[in-house]
């Protein structure tokens, strides 16, 4: 059950910071511009969503 809230919180941080470096107003997000890091949110983001998923799936399989 832990490890279900654990990925639901992983997973939500990972929307989170989908939604952080959108755009706005036309303007990327400063971090974006950076070369280093705009190859790292990516791989971040898609990585939360990964982990949180196999997190809850765990916590829900581990629970039956």
């Amino acid at each position: 059950m832990v490890s279900a809230i654990a990925g639901a919180i992983v997973a939500a941080l990972g929307g989170v910071s989908l939604w952080y470096f959108m755009p706005t107003h036309g303007k990327p997000h400063p971090y974006a511009k950076m070369i280093f890091v705009q190859t790292l949110i990516p791989v971040c983001i898609v990585s939360a969503f990964a982990i949180g998923v196999a997190l809850i799936v765990a916590g829900i399989v581990g629970a039956m």
